[in-house]
């Protein structure tokens, strides 16, 4: 954890708390939204237990955030680990277990949401990695379900096709993420060198203290 760790008070702590602020909010008004619309929806009885548990882990982690923002890194290991874990098992199910479905569930629309709070949580080569090996296990998932005999032939095409566009457009995103954090970093630094520079080009190299 240690090697992990971001500075607190530092803008890369204030900008990392903050999106990691904005992604649980955002978290817990969907699914208070989907809770609010179960029964339309027809959502199952398990289902709203799973959802009624997530309102109060978001709730948890708004609250965690908002007081104790040094905690911020804690907050997106835990929050990262449970998308991780739950996205592998939900399409596992979907994809081996009830392979004769059509579609790849509603769940799978989240199924991006773990790039987003890697990059938040971990330093970048770290997110890329743990993104990364993420990737792959969804890939595998696929190439299972598209070799699997027992699904018949049109539903392996229908769905193997949405599998495959949903894999192309999560590198997509894995890609426009990593950039995006390699050209923020560069910012970071330019930002950084010009106040050095400008802060050396007030000085009086022979007294060393700032002209007045």
């Amino acid at each position: 954890m240690r090697r992990f760790r971001v500075p607190d008070g530092t803008p890369e702590a204030q900008y990392r708390h903050a999106g990691l602020l904005a992604v649980q909010l955002c978290l817990l008004l969907t699914t208070a939204c989907t809770l609010a619309l179960s029964g339309p929806l027809r959502v199952g009885p398990t289902d709203q237990v799973l959802l009624a548990l997530l309102l109060v882990q978001h709730a948890g982690y708004v609250l965690w955030l908002r007081r104790a923002p040094q905690r911020f890194q804690l907050v997106g290991l835990l929050e990262l680990g449970g998308e991780l874990l739950a996205g592998t098992y939900r399409m596992r199910e979907v994809l081996l277990v009830d392979h004769t479905a059509h579609g790849l569930s509603g769940y799978s629309y989240w199924l991006a949401l773990p790039y987003l709070v890697a990059s938040l949580a971990l330093p970048p080569r770290a997110a890329l990695a743990v993104s990364g090996a993420y990737l792959l296990v969804l890939g595998a998932l696929g190439a299972a379900y598209w070799t699997n005999p027992d699904v018949p032939p049109g539903l392996r095409q229908d769905n193997g096709n949405a599998w495959l566009q949903m894999l192309l457009m999560h590198a997509a995103l894995l890609t426009v993420i990593t950039l995006q954090q390699h050209l923020r970093r560069r910012y970071a630094l330019a930002v950084t060198r010009a106040e050095r520079r400008s802060a050396q080009a007030l000085r009086d190299p022979q007294i060393g203290r700032a002209h007045v």
